[in-house]
């Protein structure tokens, strides 16, 4: 499993971002990661204050009113790292002016080499939307894995993972940190692929009718699983398949994950997955990318078309560049 030592949170210091990190926390004491804290200031600020009547914008009120920002912002973010973290977990704090908080966070990602990005799904300004437009446009470009809270991380407990997949080993790419995160909080992991009716590539999963086509993709896609853990290393997970008690599952440190496969057929597999995940889970883990080659493409819409309209905690995870040079169409038959 990749290891997770650097972690962003983005914070716009508002209650919200309680939740992103009680989850920063937890996978920090779990990885042995750091936990760094980032407040943008948005050059509109002053402009604000001027829209409230608060100051009168002049060369001289800027200098007097950015340091005062400052160090309000410092004292509330070096609060906020102190009441979550421990000596061991506590990162840096950050603060930063910049037009574009976006470009500010996700520049900051790739340039401090961090290993995710944590964040609420919304701030202080909610809107009707599921999620804020920063955190939309973030979880567009970032080229950092981003987890996106929706809700009390404690809700996982006893809950459902759901890992969309498309039966290429890139979309099994997101599996380590999902049974990771499922064995800190006692959740199990669903395997939810979706045949859609009208597709513009050959499906690889196997479609059969009724029981048999379930049947048959669900063990196409536990064998694929099993590629995927043959081809990879350093991810710490092994299977255990009880065929008396009909258990499937996979263990992280001696902690045992409960997997089930559930197979849908829809016309659209962004609809049909954000149905699901809405109804039956507590969270969803996705690769940015699926089948190799042009058809790539139908994983990396749905799973963006997804993590902005799913009223769920969303984790988006780019595979790592050697998946990318396997050859998924050397499949076998069913």
């Amino acid at each position: 499993m990749a290891t997770i030592d650097r972690i962003l949170v983005p914070t716009d210091l508002s209650e919200s971002s309680d939740k992103a990190c009680q989850f920063a926390k937890k996978l920090a004491e779990e990885t042995g990661g750091v936990v760094d804290l980032l407040h943008v200031i948005p050059n509109s600020v002053l402009m604000d204050e001027q829209n409230r009547g608060a100051v009168k914008i002049d060369q001289n009120v800027t200098d007097e009113i950015y340091p005062l920002i400052f160090k309000e912002a410092d004292l509330k973010l070096n609060s906020l790292s102190k009441r979550f973290f421990q000596d061991g977990t506590r990162g840096e704090t950050y603060i930063k002016v910049d037009r574009s908080p976006v470009h500010a966070i996700t520049d900051r990602a790739v340039d401090g080499n961090y290993s995710m990005i944590v964040m609420s799904a919304k701030g202080k300004d909610e809107s009707g939307m599921f999620r804020g437009s920063t955190t939309e446009d973030i979880l567009r470009t970032s080229k950092v894995p981003v987890l996106s809270v929706f809700s009390d991380p404690d809700e996982l407990a006893s809950g459902r993972i759901v890992v969309p997949v498309d039966g290429s080993l890139l979309s099994m790419a997101s599996v380590p940190v999902a049974v990771m995160i499922a064995s800190l909080y006692g959740a199990s992991i669903t395997f939810l692929h979706v045949h859609e009716k009208l597709k513009f590539f050959t499906e690889q999963v196997p479609h059969k009718p009724e029981d048999i086509q379930s049947r048959k993709a669900s063990e196409f896609l536990m064998n694929r699983l099993m590629d995927f853990l043959d081809s990879t290393t350093h991810h710490g997970l092994h299977v255990i398949d009880s065929e008396l008690a009909g258990i499937c599952g996979l263990v992280y440190k001696n902690r045992e994950v409960e997997i089930d496969f559930e197979i849908l057929t829809g016309f659209s597999a962004h609809h049909e997955i954000t149905e699901y995940v809405n109804q039956f889970a507590s969270m969803i883990v996705m690769t940015t990318h699926g089948r190799s080659g042009l058809a790539h493409m139908i994983m990396g819409s749905n799973t963006e078309k997804v993590a902005l309209n799913v009223e769920k905690t969303v984790l988006t995870i780019r595979p790592d560049s050697k998946l990318f040079n396997i050859n998924d169409d050397q499949i076998p038959d069913s």
